[in-house]
């Protein structure tokens, strides 16, 4: 619409208004005791009678729309541990997708540097940096890289997670090795509390960020198709999140996790064919197939970026229906 044509003819919303109160004043005690729903009729029966008029809203509400590509990360700091491949690659994907400066960590040197040089030769600001995530002294170390590198750190997402040598899904716990058992909290439980405590830290001295860590269904809602250790490490995930949510609550840190269904990461994948895969989730999840990475990435980037500014101390459960069932 034209100024011009915008001068000549008043706001539709503007007129029924006018209108209203106009009609109002000629009877002020009778429309004094109507009910509210009869006064809001009466509004909407006014601005039928502007012919041709066009509501036009002059200021808009709607949160956040994306026209073309969201830049919700655009200038923003974010590290993503185990970020070379499954959900951790997904999750780096869409943060450099979204204007991210991302530092990413994998236990491998060599599938980390190759994808560094691929993202960087497509023009993302990224670093690699090999770290052992069980380790508390590299995850202080990536951190301090981190900022080093780029002066903060906005956002960390802690992704590494599995079972550890030796642990079985399904096996009884009778027989569970206790080195067995060491070894996925180390790899799913305290990989994630060392990330997380440098990264307070480092959160508290420059006022603020957010962090994300990656749960699992399987420590939501028990499973044989996962082993007890495993379990009983993602539910401590989930509590370790809850509680350090609250802990910062109010010194501008907000804290989140993402609990995945059965997820079709490039190790499912390798070890399942799609028919076996298929009779994995039959009767677990109802939408019947394996979740994508990305579907998991997705409710990352909309926790840790402006959008969530209110949530923090929550699980989103990306299962497929399996909470429903």
């Amino acid at each position: 619409m034209s100024s011009a044509r915008t001068a000549s003819k008043p706001c539709a919303v503007n007129s029924c208004t006018a209108a209203f109160d106009r009609r109002r004043g000629s009877s002020t005690r009778r429309s004094s005791r109507l009910p509210t729903i009869v006064l809001l009729g009466s509004i909407m029966a006014e601005s039928a009678k502007i012919a041709g008029t066009v509501f036009v809203a002059t200021q808009r509400s709607a949160p956040h729309e994306c026209m073309g590509v969201c830049m919700r990360y655009e200038n923003k700091v974010v590290l993503v541990t185990g970020g070379a491949s499954g959900i951790g690659r997904a999750v780096l994907d869409g943060m450099v997708r979204e204007g991210a400066r991302v530092m990413f960590t994998d236990i491998s040197n060599e599938v980390g540097q190759s994808l560094e040089a691929e993202l960087r030769s497509d023009g993302h600001d990224v670093r690699f940096g090999r770290a052992d995530a069980t380790d508390p002294d590299d995850a202080t170390r990536i951190v301090a890289d981190v900022v080093n590198e780029w002066g903060r750190l906005d956002v960390a997402i802690n992704n590494v997670g599995g079972p550890g040598r030796g642990d079985k899904s399904g096996g009884p716990l009778e027989a569970l090795d206790p080195a067995a058992w060491r070894a996925t909290f180390a790899l799913s439980s305290e990989s994630t509390f060392y990330g997380m405590r440098a990264q307070i830290a480092q959160m508290l001295a420059q006022g603020g960020g957010v962090i994300g860590n990656t749960a699992s269904m399987a420590g939501v809602r028990p499973t044989l198709t996962a082993s007890v250790a495993y379990s009983a490490a993602k539910a401590s995930v989930i509590q370790l999140t809850r509680y350090a949510a609250l802990m910062y609550a109010d010194r501008g840190i907000r804290i989140n996790a993402v609990a995945p269904g059965m997820t079709l990461t490039p190790a499912v994948e390798a070890h399942l064919t799609p028919e076996e895969q298929q009779a994995f989730v039959a009767g677990i999840q109802p939408m019947g197939r394996m979740l994508k990475p990305s579907e998991i990435a997705d409710s990352f980037l909309w926790l840790c970026s402006d959008e969530a500014s209110g949530v923090t101390g929550i699980t989103v459960n990306v299962d497929a229906g399996l909470s429903a069932a």
